[in-house]
């Protein structure tokens, strides 16, 4: 009976082990919108997101305090954790999330320091990123006039760029009624897709 009771706490443990699921990648969303968005157009999000979102470095924070984050401005620079650590600041999004690229030592919650004093404060020691997804809505009716290659990214299964549209803002089958981009003299086609996994989703 003891070797059963034995047995049976060792599975038990062996259960926890190998069962407990891995916390899972965080996606980190950006909105094309010609206002009130992350950005009023994709090639621009391209140039600012663009990086390895396969390096376990690349990080998604909780921002619970922007402080005096300035957007763009703070952008792509140097910042340095509350427990020492540093990393590469890319973007803070409107949904209140870092993306921190290049993330090495201690990583506390608490206050960033942004190289050139400005500040802002996370409430946790950060995910890997899951997808990038830039999301498109409907706010140009002749179209977005924009073009957008999505080059030099570092993707995986799990870890890949996405640009679609929210389900609302697609087009119901006529031209028109939905997100769409007009190239740009000289460009055939308003989304060039060169890495592997990259998808577009609802585009008309």
């Amino acid at each position: 009976m003891y070797k059963l009771y034995r047995l049976a706490i060792v599975c038990m443990v062996l259960f926890c082990i190998f069962a407990t699921p891995a916390f899972a990648d965080t996606n980190f969303t950006c909105t094309i919108r010609s206002s009130g968005g992350d950005f009023t157009n994709l090639s621009t999000w391209e140039t600012a997101i663009e990086g390895d979102l396969v390096a376990t470095a690349s990080k998604v924070f909780t921002v619970s305090d922007a402080n005096t984050y300035v957007r763009y401005t703070d952008d792509n620079t140097n910042v340095t954790f509350s427990g020492g650590g540093t990393g590469f600041l890319k973007y803070i999004n409107v949904s209140n999330q870092a993306y921190i690229v290049n993330c090495s030592g201690s990583i506390n919650a608490g206050e960033v320091t942004i190289a050139g004093g400005h500040k802002f404060t996370i409430s946790d020691t950060g995910t890997h990123i899951g997808l990038a997804i830039a999301e498109c809505y409907n706010d140009w009716p002749s179209g977005l006039n924009d073009n957008c290659t999505i080059r030099g990214w570092i993707t995986g299964s799990n870890n890949y760029v996405v640009i679609q549209t929210p389900l609302s803002e697609r087009h119901t089958g006529v031209p028109g009624t939905g997100f769409f981009l007009t190239p740009i003299a000289g460009w055939y086609t308003g989304i060039y897709l060169e890495e592997i996994y990259t998808q577009a989703i609802g585009i008309e």
